[in-house]
């Protein structure tokens, strides 16, 4: 009789390409990067600011790109163009980009970028 563990394999290889496969492309102004995610993914892009480009990822099962990761992931990342945005400030609602930008106001000449991942 084969043990639970090795029940457990084929049950979980079914599930994890039931849940299907996303892709995605990101690009900061220097080149592409693609990461690959087998399992259940969530993938969240808030609105688009010019070059910036926001991405969260949740995916439960593996990862592909850049390494490999088993299991939980829950990343945030941000691509921008160095020539358009050398100054980056990333902030979580509408009242932290207005306290940013009050700040900012003060600071002549400073164009940053503003990326509200909430």
């Amino acid at each position: 009789m084969p043990s639970i563990g090795l029940l457990r394999l084929p049950a979980l290889l079914v599930l994890l390409g039931l849940a299907g496969c996303y892709s995605v492309d990101l690009s900061d102004g220097n080149g592409a990067q693609s990461r690959t995610f087998f399992g259940f993914t969530r993938v969240t892009l808030p609105e688009r600011q010019g070059e910036l480009q926001a991405v969260e990822i949740e995916n439960l099962g593996i990862a592909v790109g850049p390494g490999l990761r088993i299991g939980w992931l829950h990343d945030r990342t941000i691509t921008a163009d160095p020539a358009d945005c050398q100054l980056l400030i990333i902030v979580d609602g509408q009242a932290e980009i207005e306290h940013a930008r009050s700040i900012l106001a003060t600071m002549e000449g400073v164009e940053p970028c503003l990326v509200d991942l909430s």
